[in-house]
């Protein structure tokens, strides 16, 4: 047994360890089993080890198995995720969070100044984009696009505003949640608490309950706010912090708004990802975060460059 776990100590491949390892515990534990009287205790180490180096085996294996995509999929991944270190797996992974859909003549995937609700990938088509009903030719997207040096800077829409709200999502881990209010008295008061500690939420600086009751969490996330922006506020239910609190989400949402409208041509085919889900999605998966950053960096790198004057 322990010539057999030596050997999987000088093993390189993963695999071949956590064979050798199986080896060398179940004969480990046919041997403690065997005494007399039996090593129960012993025994029962040397048996959980087998089982969860058997349970390794079967996921390397399970990981090792080459992933099958599509024309389609191949040819998105190789674009816009394999230059970045991406595996195939997670592309996988990531493409079957979305949808493909067949895009309408005309139809506007975004609309200048609105929320963005969805990311979008361009797989087939033309989409052109406008800004103040101005054309702005330098982000058309087409099948030549994928050619340019510069990149194909107008395959992904709305990965602007996804990548803001994943570094924000990042920059806490808590997970929040909404506690709904109690009778009807003071109901108003509680939801504009409430729209204060989602605001500070949204900034990092809260990482309480979103209960519409002003307390200690909520007091230090204005302290810390105050401290930021250099100004004195007057606590949670002070006019000063409420005229605060609505100036930061309007600008919250003029962040998370539409920078261009985004027109489809003829024959468009995209893959559409729920933008809410996507940043859930990042706030408990780091690997995830760290996937679509790679993707979603790169595409805002290729508009700035192509953007410049």
């Amino acid at each position: 047994a322990n010539l057999f776990e030596l050997s999987g100590f000088v093993c390189t491949d993963v695999l071949y360890l956590q064979s050798l390892m199986i080896v060398g515990n179940g004969s480990m534990a046919l041997f403690f089993i065997t005494r007399l009287p039996p090593l129960g205790v012993a025994f029962c180490w040397a048996f959980l080890k087998t089982i969860v180096n058997v349970g390794m085996v079967f996921k390397i294996l399970y990981d090792r198995q080459p992933i099958t995509l599509s024309p389609q999929e191949l040819e998105a991944y190789e674009e816009h995720f394999m230059p970045f270190g991406v595996t195939a797996r997670q592309f996988k992974k990531f493409w079957d969070m979305g949808e493909t859909i067949e895009v309408q003549p005309e139809e506007l995937l975004t609309v200048e100044g609105s929320p963005v609700q969805n990311v979008v990938l361009v797989l087939e088509g033309f989409v052109y984009r406008t800004s103040g009903g101005r054309h702005v030719p330098c982000l058309d997207h087409c099948p030549a696009s994928r050619h340019r040096p510069e990149g194909n800077a107008g395959a992904w829409v709305g990965e602007l505003t996804a990548l803001m709200r994943i570094d924000s999502a990042s920059q806490f881990s808590t997970v929040r949640q909404e506690v709904p209010g109690g009778d009807e008295a003071g109901q108003a008061e509680r939801e504009r608490v409430r729209r204060l500690q989602r605001t500070l939420a949204g900034l990092g600086l809260y990482e309480g309950l979103l209960d519409g009751q002003p307390g200690p969490m909520t007091d230090h996330a204005l302290q810390r706010l105050e401290s930021c922006v250099g100004c004195d506020l007057d606590g949670a239910d002070g006019p000063r912090t409420r005229q605060a609190s609505e100036q930061l989400s309007d600008l919250f949402r003029e962040r998370r708004a539409a920078r261009w409208s985004v027109h489809a041509g003829e024959g468009v085919v995209v893959r559409s990802w729920k933008l809410d889900a996507l940043v859930g999605l990042c706030r408990s998966s780091a690997e995830t975060r760290g996937l679509l950053r790679k993707a979603f960096s790169q595409s805002a790198i290729q508009k700035t460059l192509v953007l410049q004057p």
